[in-house]
């Protein structure tokens, strides 16, 4: 029966189905994305905010609620250029819908074309051949084009003009003329648009990619590329606030870096930038607002991951691993952050938070700051990427006797046959330093299996020593017995932790001094070296605000060992919020001498 009006229920299913066709197609949309970064996402991020939808939306009492939760849950789901635009679309949508019932063909034309006037106008550098040029296709051609009132025949009448325009981006940017490739977004929403169609035409059949897609010609399967992201960072993070100024906070963020983007109704607002430096804007955002659901990629790792690979290995880490950025890039190594709970605030720990404004935050929070690891979805979504990619992944993760995301390492890695996850059953800089060695060896070019067996040998002989200088992060974190914890603290002893074989932090010594613990730990290597017959290999000092005293470390061990620290550097928030203020640690990795 032809279709004159779409009703609620009915425009709800076909954005769905254009959502699947989007999902569906993703790794195609990956496959060409080079505009406005080559870092293959184009399709992850769209199919991002396409499962939102699905996951999140559902039908209202009227057409305007039903899109204000389609809106709402795109904002949620939103991720990359191409994602903020696809949910910039249904935001300026259900914007434009007022008091209808349903939607005629003229009043459908009509909203189209007020959904990508609003879309372009929020955008503050419009680029022509992207998305945004079939957005506004779609709706000229819905108002100019149409020659029917029959929704089913005239959306699918216009998927060959809609074609023509996707294949004419090919020719449109330079870059794209170059590789002979159409707009990855383009392609992407005209994937959406196909899926809306197939519905429309058949509401009583389930969606099947055989029959709603036309594939387009998309060039070559892997796009080889040279120019390395300018800006590393893709950040992103929903916040919220009694008042939002869209147009404002677009504004402050092109001071942060470039592909600036803001999805905002009401209720949400999703925020998207390229930049160097997300410290400083998660900074800036906390000041005025709930900072929600952050998401920052390296995109610099994401291309090396893609197009120049040094080794055949991958090396995969979560950010409790207390390691320099210089040789996080020297070895190429990837890592997943944990998460931070600040109050009301959801950030990462390593991007969001300046080590001394935390420290400082913590006087006077409400609650104390909690860790969590990442949703077992996004890990397994990071160890099939690289192993798509990499001849074998190689996972060195936090004890599992600390935390819980060895266990959700070994779960994602399940069924994955060149994927292996190694318990380093330590954490800060002696995880640090497992991965500096492995990353030496993958470099070496020695067989994977060589390689797990050297890092398991070397984790039974890597320590780390933490001189605690204050009781009240250990305390309100519940590492330490508030009884015992006030008397330690009233008799101004400084315990030294280490970690157990089984991966678990213990007491090993107590001092009085920071200079009296720095000498004990010299004796407790100094022991171990002699009964075990073990060698020095390496060894780093980190600390939680206390440079000076890290420095002052430094000098000693320097002396003694006869060879400086491999680097020294702050330790990661998640590890800080418990070690407390003012610690200091000393990790080395020993060795059989006759080894």
């Amino acid at each position: 029966m032809p279709l004159t009006k779409l009703n609620k229920n009915q425009l709800h299913q076909a954005i769905l189905a254009g959502c699947q066709s989007v999902i569906k197609q993703k790794e195609i949309l990956n496959q060409i994305n080079v505009f406005p970064i080559a870092d293959a996402d184009t399709g992850d991020n769209m199919a991002s905010t396409a499962n939102a939808i699905i996951k999140f939306s559902s039908v209202h009492d009227t057409l305007k609620l039903t899109m204000n939760s389609v809106a709402d849950a795109s904002i949620l789901g939103a991720r990359g250029n191409s994602g903020i635009i696809f949910s910039q679309f249904f935001n300026a949508w259900a914007e434009a819908i007022s008091t209808e019932k349903h939607f005629t063909m003229d009043c459908f034309s009509q909203l189209l074309l007020k959904s990508a006037h609003q879309v372009r106008s929020a955008i503050p550098n419009p680029v022509d051949g992207t998305l945004l040029t079939l957005i506004e296709a779609w709706a000229s051609f819905t108002r100019e084009r149409v020659t029917t009132d029959y929704f089913d025949i005239a959306i699918s009448e216009l998927l060959p003009l809609l074609e023509k325009e996707v294949q004419k981006t090919a020719s449109t940017l330079p870059v794209l003329k170059e590789l002979n490739l159409v707009d990855a977004g383009a392609l992407g929403f005209y994937y959406f648009i196909t899926g809306f169609s197939y519905f429309l035409q058949h509401p009583e059949k389930e969606l099947s990619v055989d029959e709603n897609t036309i594939l387009i010609k998309t060039g070559h399967p892997a796009i080889p590329s040279s120019k390395i992201p300018e800006l590393r960072y893709c950040t992103e993070v929903v916040i919220k606030a009694t008042s939002i100024d869209a147009k404002k906070l677009t504004s402050q963020l092109e001071h942060h870096g470039d592909c600036a983007l803001v999805a905002s109704n009401e209720r949400l607002c999703h925020l998207h930038v390229h930049t160097n430096e997300p410290l400083k804007l998660f900074t800036a955002l906390m000041s005025d607002f709930t900072v929600q659901y952050p998401k920052i990629d390296d995109m610099l790792r994401q291309f090396q991951t893609h197009h120049h690979r040094q080794h055949s290995i991958a090396l995969l880490t979560d950010s409790s691993a207390d390691i320099p950025q210089s040789l996080l890039d020297e070895y190429q190594i990837h890592q997943i952050s944990l998460n931070i709970h600040l109050d009301e605030h959801q950030l990462l720990d390593r991007y969001c938070l300046d080590s001394n404004d935390f420290y400082n935050r913590l006087k006077h929070l409400k609650s104390y700051p909690k860790t969590s690891y990442p949703t077992p979805a996004l890990i397994r979504e990071k160890i099939k990427l690289l192993a798509n990619h990499y001849d074998h992944v190689l996972v060195i993760s936090l004890s599992k006797g600390m935390s819980g995301i060895y266990e959700h390492f070994e779960t994602a890695a399940r069924n994955i046959a060149n994927v292996t996850v190694v318990d380093s059953k330590t954490n800060s800089a002696a995880h640090g330093l497992l991965l500096h060695y492995a990353g030496k060896l993958i470099r070496s070019g020695m067989h994977i299996d060589k390689i797990i067996n050297a890092v398991q040998n070397a984790i039974e002989t890597t320590y780390i020593f933490v001189i605690v200088d204050q009781f009240d992060s250990m305390l309100r974190s519940g590492r330490l017995n508030k009884f015992k914890a006030r008397i330690a603290d009233f008799l101004k002893v400084k315990p030294i932790i280490s970690i157990d074989t089984e991966g678990k932090g213990f007491v090993c010594a107590k001092s009085f001094s920071f200079e009296a613990a720095f000498e004990k730990i010299i004796n407790m290597i100094s022991t171990k070296e002699k009964k075990e017959n073990l060698t020095l290999q390496e060894y780093a000092i980190v600390h939680a605000g206390a440079e000076a005293k890290a420095i002052e470390f430094s000098n000693i061990t320097t002396s003694y060992f006869r060879k400086t620290p491999e680097y020294i550097d702050s330790v990661s928030l998640a590890i800080g919020l418990h070690a407390g203020q003012g610690c200091v640690a000393l990790a080395v990795r020993l060795k059989q001498s006759n080894d």
